[in-house]
């Protein structure tokens, strides 16, 4: 019991009404959430984590490729609703050469390859929330310049394979709908697929140095976000076709990286305000302003940079910010009259539904990385896991 309130106290907590924010300890950038909330998985440059208030952090550990050399990073994927499958991808750098590999982690196997260990690099973007559809990239030859394509697995056996140049991105929460990018297109269309409807061309919003893909998509994929060509969020509708979210400011990059489940709410980030949070009502406005104005949270000392994921209701926000100049993971409760805080021993376990990230992978990206950057925020565009535009 003195260990959990230990742990309570040292936690960045504001209680307001059934609000909370919690900065979790030792993480730099939460990615993901258990539907308890008492799971909590994301990354520590290069150490990627598991968290929880009984255990605290566990390194998930890394996929080594022996001849590559001895310096790894690995990076968080997403998880499935009770926590039990963490997916991600693993790289290990020597001096001139590197090799990326996609992941799955459980409790009782660890961490370990996932699919064909025989193809060059792969990555592991997302995971349904049953924890049995993960999709992601492959890249079968020798270099990037081989090409990379899309891939779905489904019990951990690669299921579907995409054209080259394309990546997938998000998966649905029912593991339905699968959404991501294809540079096999005119203008590298963002896409939306399904084993029954095919693969369906979102549209571009205009070329530059960005890649249109899709980063989530609604339960019933009538909806998919992400980023356009023009470098702004978007948001694609069956019913309204591409939108771009645009930002606060005349020239704003950035990208939105999840919706809920019927995809009414949006999350991102941009560079002008950082993270966001997007409704039809209220358009686009600054995260960090509306837990402040809107539901009285005291974020002194915080700067937020990214919102990774929302719960598929909408009640609560996961991201990464600025804690006095240190990044730092964050969960965010907004006050929902049906959902409360599982107060146990002293340690607040958020109770929703399971939060969604989405990784940004760019398939235009030919040349491997031959060396780990200095620190995870530092990677921008489509090819961070959580980067500033």
């Amino acid at each position: 019991m003195k260990l959990l309130s230990a742990v309570f106290i040292s936690l960045s907590f504001t209680f307001c009404a059934h609000a909370q924010f919690l900065g979790i300890p030792q993480i730099s950038t939460a990615q993901d959430v258990s539907s308890s909330g008492a799971i909590v998985v994301g990354e520590s440059y290069p150490f990627a984590s598991r968290w929880d208030a009984v255990s605290g952090n566990i390194d998930l550990g890394y996929v080594d490729s022996p001849g590559y050399g001895g310096s790894h990073v690995t990076y968080v994927g997403g998880m499935s609703a009770d926590g039990g499958v963490i997916v991600g991808d693993s790289t290990t750098f020597g001096t001139t050469t590197s090799r990326q590999q996609a992941f799955i982690w459980s409790a009782g196997d660890g961490i370990r390859a996932l699919g064909d260990t025989s193809v060059r690099e792969s990555a592991a973007t997302d995971v349904s929330d049953d924890g049995r559809t993960i999709v992601g990239w492959i890249t079968p030859g020798p270099g990037r310049f081989s090409g990379s394509a899309g891939v779905v697995w489904i019990d951990e056996v690669e299921a579907t394979r995409f054209s080259f140049g394309t990546t997938a991105s998000g998966v649905s929460r029912n593991g339905i709908w699968v959404v991501g990018a294809d540079l096999t297109t005119a203008n590298g269309d963002s896409f939306r697929w399904s084993e029954s409807t095919g693969m369906l061309h979102l549209g571009s919003l205009g070329s530059g140095s960005f890649t249109d893909i899709g980063h989530a998509v609604s339960n019933d994929g009538s909806v998919v976000v992400g980023q356009g060509g023009d470098g702004a969020p978007f948001r694609w509708t069956e019913t309204g076709g591409l939108m771009s979210l645009g930002g606060l400011i005349a020239g704003d990059n950035g990208y939105a990286t999840d919706t809920t489940a019927d995809g009414s709410i949006v999350v991102g980030s941009v560079s002008s305000a950082g993270a966001f949070i997007w409704t039809e009502q209220d358009g686009l406005r600054s995260l960090q302003q509306v837990l402040e104005v809107d539901y009285g949270f005291n974020l002194t000392g915080w700067n937020l940079r990214g919102a990774t994921a929302i719960s598929g209701d909408g009640s609560l926000i996961a991201g990464y910010g600025l804690n006095n100049g240190n990044y730092q993971g964050f969960i965010a409760q907004i006050p929902e009259p049906s959902v409360f805080a599982l107060l146990v021993g002293g340690v607040s376990l958020l109770s929703t539904v399971v939060l969604r990230r989405r990784a940004s992978k760019a398939v235009d990206s030919t040349a491997a990385r031959v060396t780990p950057p200095a620190d995870p925020s530092l990677r921008s565009g489509q090819e961070s896991r959580h980067g500033q535009p």
